[in-house]
């Protein structure tokens, strides 16, 4: 055989050697590719299982917390049940009977569970989440510590107001008492119509109103009586005026009423009694119509001597006004009229 047909012969084998070989690993390949695939597979189908194994789980454990439920909080005893306790979603119970978190019942007391804080505010978050109502805003003003406590619990789902701090609430409870407040009314959220504030506000016993001026002024009035859309007043001598912050100074200052029919009304120390009436004739909440210029009922029964009244639609016009000073005890730089950024109107009742 000569040199070239033995070289011939010899390419051909290699071919034929290289051809057996690719097809090995092709086949290899592809029973790799049919082996992780199915590993792969058989792992999203694991981790499938594990998710609703845990999901069973959680039920199982959430199932073996009883109704009813015993808190010991820095030593102080609670009972109380599941479903307060889960009232508040994303809260730290709703986490804790859900075991999201890990807290264990103590030793011999399945169903009592003890956390390791100040207990002596825990009655109040307890009434606060029974008071608590699903898409309803509780705008209880409480106490900071309070406040704190539910913070801490992952339970403060509220404002209590837009106007001012709780720091603000508690220089006016020093001056009415440590009463408790609730929202009634607040402009912004009701379009700023006074027939809303009348549906919202009358008859509805003792309150405070905050406004906001939209120069920065910040003021109000207790009214320990009622608004009302009757036409009989209601007579009361302690409601006031006061001033929270203002353009000529941040000092909180309360103004307690005078006779305005006195000869020296200014250094009059008789209070006057206030009607508290709201004019529903026009549409306007009337807070405080200086008396000697609106003693004629030809309007309707407006006469109140509050110190100040917002009009209807009072954001976009210049209609609501504060009047003084000689309705008051002590001096009150007289602004006459402002536009209002936001009111609000709080119910006062003791605590329980």
């Amino acid at each position: 055989m000569t040199s070239e047909a033995t070289s011939f012969s010899s390419n051909k084998d290699d071919q034929n050697l290289f051809n057996q070989i690719s097809s090995s690993i092709e086949g290899l390949n592809q029973i790799f590719k049919n082996e992780f695939q199915l590993k792969t597979e058989r792992i999203n189908a694991l981790k499938e299982r594990k998710k609703e194994l845990l999901i069973v789980k959680k039920v199982m454990d959430e199932s073996k917390i009883q109704e009813t439920i015993v808190l010991n909080v820095g030593g102080m005893e609670f009972l109380t049940s599941k479903d307060i306790l889960k009232k508040i979603p994303n809260s730290f119970f709703d986490y804790m009977l859900s075991g999201e978190i890990d807290i264990k019942p103590i030793s011999n007391q399945p169903n009592c569970y003890f956390i390791d804080r100040d207990g002596s505010n825990f009655k109040s978050i307890l009434n606060y989440l029974k008071n608590f109502k699903d898409n309803v805003t509780p705008v209880n003003l409480i106490d900071i510590k309070v406040r704190e406590e539910l913070v801490f619990y992952n339970m403060e789902t509220f404002l209590t107001s837009k106007i001012i701090t709780d720091r603000s609430f508690n220089i006016i409870k020093n001056w009415i008492g440590d009463l408790e407040f609730s929202l009634l009314y607040r402009a912004s959220e009701n379009r700023f119509e006074a027939s809303s504030f009348n549906e919202k506000c009358n008859r509805k016993g003792a309150t405070i109103t905050l406004i906001e001026a939209r120069c920065g002024d910040i003021f109000g009035v207790y009214n320990s009586a009622s608004w009302g859309d009757f036409r009989i007043p209601e007579f009361d001598k302690t409601s006031f005026f006061f001033i929270l912050s203002d353009s000529t100074s941040n000092k909180p200052t309360k103004y307690t009423y005078v006779n305005p029919f006195s000869e020296n009304s200014q250094t009059q120390t008789e209070e006057n009694p206030i009607e508290s009436i709201v004019e529903t004739k026009k549409s306007d909440s009337i807070f405080g119509r200086d008396i000697r210029n609106d003693f004629n009922f030809q309007e309707g029964p407006f006469i109140d001597t509050l110190g100040f009244f917002i009009s209807d639609g009072c954001n976009n016009n210049f209609r609501s006004y504060r009047k003084g000073p000689s309705l008051f005890s002590g001096s009150l730089i007289l602004k006459h009229n402002f536009i209002v950024k936001e009111y609000e109107v709080f119910k006062i009742f003791k605590k329980k």
